[in-house]
């Protein structure tokens, strides 16, 4: 199993403040539990540029933030990762401050549960929401859309303390959200006493050691750390009491005002130092030698501060809020972050009782906090946890086929009883076949049940209608659903459908890149609905439309049917919608996987919303494929006592065709994308009706890949347009070379509120440039309304 991380922040970063620090401890040590326990930990970097993540070299990486001499670009890799691309069944581990990265995590999100990808979110604060007026309002905007989206999609929450906890819960109550598991995993410190040569100290920690007592506030200038009222405690009584002031951090954000007083300080330098940019050593020697810290936040997400400073036996006086107090407990001394007289005083208590002192450095001793090694245990327990897998499964025998064409039936039968050796019994659900008539015509070692629709008062099923007799007690816990066109090419087992527990089913596409990136006619309407359904829902969006037999879970789909009875009202895909809401509900048990289909049309491209298969095990029978000029002529139509060879040639012969398609759908989906950058809209043929007149809305330019069927959708429009003025209007399209000789020419009469016209364009001359036009005939009025445009030729 892959665990991702994404460390875009880190990587950027050239600071390590609280957040760098705690996802450069863990991820190092992520790496080495990864390793013993025989899972791969991918550390990826998002690159703008080019839209995907750039895959980090573990080791490297583990050797750079141990502080092994290197520099951090050495780290990188060649390798990339699209966001459409992230393995099923893997973890995606939020740990870094993601928030203000690129990818929006309301986009990312739906496409790793698409690909059912656990999402496991470690929340170091809620700070942005519980506490906005600290932050700028892009900071607050982009983390309401992080919190949101780990809302709607992640899976198990982390938090450092308890007081996170309660918040995170109490926001997912009144936003109305699930209650998601949330896990309380404190953070670690690792201290080990060694001795310092001073010549690695830096000279101003040492001018500050040399010149006194002094007292130490760690962290970033910012106004939620309230550095302003230790500042006034300092200049109203801490420097009289002999005192140094050092703050140690760097410069952060909405402190203009504050960094000012620090800037022009009239003690900076003699008594009060801001000191950035400090290694490891130099700041192990500030907490060492410190008279005591001070943290005094108004509010914070852990404190690292003060377990720092703790066990290097500095005593800490914190602000009194809930995270300091689950932090330090009685180690630390609290006071009001509003009352700088009660920091005064609790500080002064000190400096005029030394003995008092002493004693509570000594305490500090018994202060032990867990350690990054066992913080990372704890954090490897999630996420490398074995998945308890609720067992669905049971012996898989039956498969469920669809059909009203006896002879395509019989011959499919053939198929399946040889190369589905594990299948004992076919369910056929028809209103047409004969079941006595077919069993004179048909042998086969099958048990055959027939659950005919007429007898039950049904009518013929369009779609997916069979679905709704899945309550018949003939059919199994566990089935195949297939069609009487789909046929396995090679002999499989039941592992390639159920293995170890696991539910293996099959996806072609994926609904929302095609949403994404396309305008809706991409879409047929069951598409549409499909995909308009699933989003609804906050349900993952691929097409499981893969023309193959898919495993099913009948208790799974009745339980789905009825929690969501609105899906019987038909116009589904039926099969994406089942398998969408079942990897989504059970993901310990669903693993989607690539489509194996040859025959299986790609449709449209756009983006990453077609799957191209790596090898083909089955067939979607169609026997036009079979006609003279088409991929599979020659080759035979049914079983025979040689298919098995045949069909190794046959899908070498396909696959060369289906490449050549595929390349020249990818190089039209590259065109489409470019022209969208360039226009702010997709190259798409729409023609407005009206009364005697057309309006083209067409692409100003346009690209055929030379060899290539290609079919355009023009939408038509109709506005007012008198129905008896109709009669003899077609549609007809030419290509024209540069000197206006006919390349390829064809026409389509169109009826009155037709939808959609599809032109169909296969261009085989030499030229690269030719042009293309596109006219509305009226053969009652003899008007032509047209529009040319130019054409490139594109030779694969």
């Amino acid at each position: 199993m892959k665990i991702y991380l994404d460390l875009t922040n880190l990587m950027q970063q050239e600071f390590i403040s609280g957040i760098q620090r705690v996802v450069r401890e863990l991820t190092v040590r992520l790496i080495q539990q990864a390793r013993n326990l025989n899972y791969e930990i991918v550390l990826l970097s998002y690159h703008e540029a080019s839209g995907k993540y750039l895959i980090l070299d573990t080791e490297k990486v583990a050797d750079f933030f141990k502080g092994i001499p290197g520099e951090k670009r050495d780290c990188y890799s060649q390798d990339c990762l699209s966001v459409f691309d992230f393995e099923g069944g893997s973890v995606f581990f939020e740990l870094d401050a993601v928030w203000m990265n690129p990818v929006r995590r309301s986009f990312l999100y739906p496409l790793l549960k698409n690909h059912n990808v656990r999402i496991i979110t470690f929340f170091h604060d809620l700070i942005p929401i519980t506490h906005p007026h600290f932050f700028h309002s892009i900071g607050i905007i982009n983390f309401m859309n992080f919190l949101e989206a780990n809302l709607r999609w992640a899976d198990t929450f982390l938090v450092s303390t308890s007081s996170t906890a309660a918040e995170l819960q109490m926001i997912q109550q009144r936003l109305g959200f699930e209650q998601q598991t949330i896990s309380v995993l404190p953070l670690g410190f690792n201290f080990h006493q060694v001795d310092i040569p001073t010549s690695e100290i830096s000279d101003s920690v040492k001018k500050i050691k040399e010149s006194g007592p002094y007292i130490l506030c760690v962290g970033t200038i910012e106004i939620r750390k309230n550095h302003q009222v230790i500042l006034d405690a300092f200049d109203k009584r801490l420097h009289q009491d002999g005192f140094q002031l050092v703050f140690a951090g760097r410069n952060g954000w909405m402190a203009d005002e504050l960094m000012s007083r620090i800037m022009r300080h009239p003690l900076r330098g003699k008594g009060f130092y801001f000191l950035e940019n400090l290694d490891d050593t130099s700041m192990d020697e500030l907490y060492r030698n410190a008279f005591l810290t001070v943290s005094a936040s108004f509010v914070e997400g852990f404190g690292l501060t003060l377990i720092e400073s703790l066990m290097r036996g500095t005593p800490v006086i914190a602000s009194n809020i809930p995270v300091f107090r689950e932090i330090g407990g009685e180690f630390c001394d609290y006071f009001d972050p509003l009352q700088t007289n009660d920091l005064i005083q609790k500080i002064e208590r000190y400096l005029h009782d030394p003995l008092q002192y002493a004693e509570k450095k000594a305490s500090l001793s018994e202060y032990k906090p867990l350690t990054w090694d066992d913080s990372a245990d704890a954090f490897a327990e999630v996420l490398f946890a074995e998945k308890n897998k609720k067992s669905l499964c049971q012996p898989l025998k039956q498969i469920m086929i669809r059909s009203e064409r006896t002879d395509l039936l019989i011959e499919t039968l053939r198929y399946l009883e040889h190369f589905l050796p594990f299948i004992t019994e076919a369910v056929i659900i028809t209103s047409s076949i004969n079941p006595e008539n077919f069993s004179l015509h048909c042998k086969t070692r099958l048990k055959l049940i027939w659950i005919l629709l007429d007898e039950a008062g049904l009518q013929s099923p369009v779609s997916e209608k069979p679905f709704w007799w899945i309550a018949d007690d003939r059919i199994d816990p566990v089935f195949l659903l297939s069609e009487d066109n789909y046929r396995p090419l090679f002999p499989l087992s039941e592992d390639y459908f159920i293995e170890n527990g696991t539910f293996k089913v099959y996806f072609c596409g994926d609904f929302f890149a095609l949403d994404f990136l396309s305008e809706s006619h991409f879409f047929t309407a069951e598409e549409r609905k499909t995909t308009d359904f699933l989003k609804e829902h906050h349900f993952p969006l691929l097409n499981y439309d893969s023309c193959m037999p898919q495993v099913i879970s009948k208790n799974c789909f009745m339980k789905m049917i009825q929690e969501y009875p609105e899906i019987c009202k038909g116009d589904l895909d039926i099969r994406s919608i089942y398998f969408n809401i079942t990897v989504h509900t059970n993901p310990d048990i669903y693993i989607p996987l690539p489509y194996q289909t040859m025959n299986r049309e790609f449709g449209p491209l756009s983006g990453e919303s077609f799957v191209q298969p790596k090898r083909f095990q089955f067939e979607n029978y169609d026997a036009a494929l079979y006609e003279a000029g088409q991929p599979l002529f020659n080759f035979s139509q049914g079983w025979h006592d040689d298919t098995l060879l045949e069909n190794i040639n046959k899908i070498q012969h396909y696959e060369r065709d289906y490449q050549k398609r595929w390349s020249a759908a990818i190089a039209e989906n590259v065109f489409s994308q470019i022209y969208a950058c360039q226009y702010r809209e997709l190259p798409s043929f729409v023609i407005e009706c009206c009364p005697n007149k057309l309006s083209f809305s067409i692409p100003s330019h346009y690209q055929f890949v030379h060899g290539a069927d290609k079919q355009i959708d023009v939408r038509l429009v109709w506005r007012k347009f008198p129905k008896e003025t109709l009669k003899g209007f077609s549609l007809k399209w030419e290509l024209r070379s540069t000197e206006n000789d006919l390349v390829f020419e064809d026409h389509e009469d169109v009826f009155f509120g037709q939808a959609v016209v599809t032109l169909g364009v296969n261009v085989q001359a030499g030229e690269s440039e030719l042009f293309f036009t596109i006219s509305g005939n009226f053969s009652k009025t003899g008007k032509i309304f047209s529009k040319t445009i130019p054409v490139q030729i594109l030779f694969l």
